[in-house]
């Protein structure tokens, strides 16, 4: 990062945190010819983003962003009271432990890719069975859904099954009474 000028940097995030894709998307990865890739990821109170080179892997990306955010919640550096009067570079700020916590993170991140292959594989097989995890959740609540519908299903059917009968009943009712009033008139002339 420290090869690109702040200000497209900061144009970059800027662009990211405008965009209509952060609030429906709580997780994503946006390719840019200029700086790789924008990762980003939410937790309904803070966003959280880095850029990447093209080769750095999206799921270590991820994993970085996580443990970012899990360190700067349990070191108390970020909390809501304090998210709600935030200003740019508030991590920076004097007292604010942020850019310790955020370096350490990178140090870590950077020992694994670089020697630490075990804790690289280590970290993609987390990434990898959260990603399992959501999808299963998913899955069960697509089950659900889906239970719901064939109940409803089969109650539209039995409804649908009642009208015709009712329908039916009426058709020979009404035919009966013409059939009457046909037999009544033919009497009459």
């Amino acid at each position: 990062l420290s090869s690109f000028p702040p200000a497209l940097l900061a144009s970059k995030f800027d662009r990211v945190l405008q965009s209509q894709r952060i609030r429906t998307q709580s997780r994503l990865t946006i390719t840019d010819r200029e700086v790789g890739h924008i990762h980003y990821d939410s937790d309904g109170l803070c966003i959280y983003l880095l850029i990447a080179s093209d080769a750095f892997p999206q799921r270590s990306a991820f994993a970085f962003l996580r443990a970012v955010r899990e360190r700067l919640r349990t070191q108390g550096v970020v909390s809501e009271v304090e998210v709600d009067s935030a200003r740019p570079h508030g991590l920076e700020a004097p007292g604010k432990r942020g850019l310790e916590v955020v370096s350490q993170a990178v140090m870590e991140f950077e020992k694994l890719e670089g020697g630490d292959r075990v804790g690289a594989v280590r970290l993609q097989v987390e990434a990898t069975g959260e990603a399992m995890k959501g999808n299963v959740e998913e899955a069960l609540r697509n089950q659900e859904n889906i239970e719901t519908l064939v109940d409803k299903t089969d109650l539209m059917r039995n409804e649908a099954e009642g009208w015709n009968r009712t329908a039916v009943a009426m058709n020979d009712k009404m035919w009966w009474q013409n059939q009457k009033w046909v037999i009544a008139i033919a009497v009459a002339f």
